[in-house]
């Protein structure tokens, strides 16, 4: 499958009406985790079946607006027609156990 970079909104609404199955990587190109995920799609873009789009908020303020997109990256499934089916990342990775949250012995491990 392919990665679209940037579709036009008539894009967009194309695959909708023709209810595709697709993801949208919401992203923006200044923010760090949008490149960490970019670089985990561009992975496994092969292996998943279907197109993503990845739709830069700044360029797409509607888009990212029509489905609510508080936080990037957010990524969201499309499967037959208009009704997002959310994806959450966690882009935390866990690190040894050396690496503690917190002063007061928190058992979080984060990098």
């Amino acid at each position: 499958m392919a990665i679209i970079v940037n579709p036009t909104a008539a894009e967009f609404k194309q695959m909708l009406a023709e209810k595709k199955t697709f993801l949208a990587d919401f992203y923006a190109t200044w923010c760090g985790p949008c490149k960490m995920l970019s670089g985990v799609l561009e992975n496994v873009e092969d292996s998943i079946g279907m197109p993503i789009l990845k739709i830069d908020v700044d360029k797409h303020e509607e888009l990212a607006r029509r489905f609510r997109v508080m936080s990037i990256p957010t990524v969201i499934l499309f499967e037959d027609g208009p009704q997002p089916c959310s994806i959450n990342f966690n882009l935390i990775r866990q690190k040894s156990s050396t690496s503690k949250v917190g002063n007061e012995g928190g058992s979080g491990e984060f990098t």
